[in-house]
């Protein structure tokens, strides 16, 4: 079992690591730009606060062209994805929030075609708590649906509240009313995957007397609408590295996922394999990665999952690093199949991994940066790398 972080060569070479340099501009430099699988490539995306950039990225790693929309002024957001209005990921829809009154404010969506053309004008699309009258912070995410038909967002207030979920098309309006994903006693990491469904959100909940942690993934269906909910609750859920959520990926039945933990026998990266045939919410957690055998005390977070091609369930598993992070292969049971590979980094200066499946890869990118410091953001390039296993 590895509790290392790293695989030794008495493994074999199963997996191969294939890299590629895009170039450095406001986008592919920003630390938390991030990748969303639309169809079968992808699109990189971030802001600055006031625009909104994008750039398409093909499975071999070409990019497309950068691509700049200004947001009109908001007090909130902007949040963004890639949506349809002919075909599928032709649309970018940023969504943000304006006009406050008392603790809400108003969503307003705009749209802009993938070649950064003009779409729909700004228009209001609902309600959304305004995070300069509230007490506690308003947590936002947004994501692309697989196949590039839709984009969700999804939020809740910081505590106690009601955690929602909005679908929206790429004209920018919402598919139906806001969906109520329930309440929780607090909230962490709510963020989009690629999972089961066509769109998937999830995020960690705390609920109860004594107070337990569960992550919960809500399913929606290619045609916007929702789907099946998933509850899995953590075993000694920790939440104190950044970047370190619950990683999921998709097997033909049930999810492999990760998580940071910290308990009494064993602090650092958990992972466990959910079949829902096993029996609702049954499974068993396989330590991955040790505080104790960590450099620095502290293990590196889980920071992607992938089902591998073949019909074994079997998963590629990346943890991120200063110096670019590891990736290899694991069975259902966490046991690791290969020998690692080590992501590239030019002085071990590197911005935020983000990560996608598709095809059996798991697709890797974050920001290289060519300062020896870690504030040093100002130069260097991104990496687009694919991590496949046989």
């Amino acid at each position: 079992m590895l509790l290392s972080g790293s695989c030794g060569d008495d493994l074999p070479a199963r997996c191969t690591l294939t890299t590629t340099p895009l170039a450095a501009n406001a986008l592919t430099l920003m630390t938390g730009a991030r990748l969303d699988r639309v169809a079968n490539g992808f699109v990189l995306l971030g802001t600055d606060g006031d625009h909104v950039m994008w750039q398409t990225i093909d499975a071999a790693g070409n990019a497309g062209a950068l691509r700049t929309a200004a947001v009109p002024a908001h007090t909130d957001g902007p949040w963004f994805g890639v949506a349809s209005a002919a075909t599928p990921g032709d649309r970018v829809v940023i969504v943000y929030a304006t006009n406050p009154s008392g603790n809400k404010a108003t969503l307003t969506s705009i749209t802009f075609g993938i070649d950064g053309s003009a779409g729909a004008a700004p228009a209001a699309v609902g309600m959304i708590p305004d995070k300069g009258a509230m007490k506690t912070s308003v947590l936002v995410s947004a994501g692309s649906a697989q196949s590039g038909q839709h984009m969700g967002l999804l939020w809740a207030l910081k505590g106690t509240g009601a955690v929602t979920a909005k679908i929206l098309g790429g004209n920018g309006q919402p598919l139906g009313d806001d969906v109520a994903l329930g309440n929780v006693d607090d909230i962490d990491c709510p963020r989009f995957i690629v999972g089961q469904g066509d769109l998937t959100a999830t995020f960690v909940k705390t609920s109860g007397t004594p107070a337990t942690k569960t992550v919960v993934a809500r399913e929606f269906n290619a045609d916007g609408s929702s789907g099946s909910t998933l509850n899995l609750g953590l075993v000694d859920w920790s939440a104190d590295l950044a970047g370190g959520c619950v990683p999921m990926a998709a097997a033909s039945s049930g999810y492999g996922f990760g998580w940071r933990a910290n308990g009494k026998t064993f602090s650092g990266d958990d992972y466990a394999y959910f079949d829902p045939s096993r029996g609702s919410g049954t499974y068993t957690p396989y330590p991955i990665s040790s505080d104790e055998r960590a450099s620095g005390g502290h293990a590196p977070p889980i920071m992607g999952l992938a089902k591998t091609a073949d019909s074994v369930t079997r998963f590629i598993i990346v943890l991120a690093e200063a110096a670019g992070g590891q990736a290899w292969e694991i069975d259902f049971d966490g046991h690791p199949l290969s020998q690692s590979l080590t992501f590239p980094s030019v002085n071990g200066n590197t911005g935020t991994f983000s990560t996608e499946p598709l095809g059996g890869s798991l697709y890797v990118t974050y920001a290289d940066y060519t300062g020896k410091s870690a504030t040093d953001q100002t130069a260097g390039s991104r990496i687009f790398a694919q991590v496949t296993c046989h």
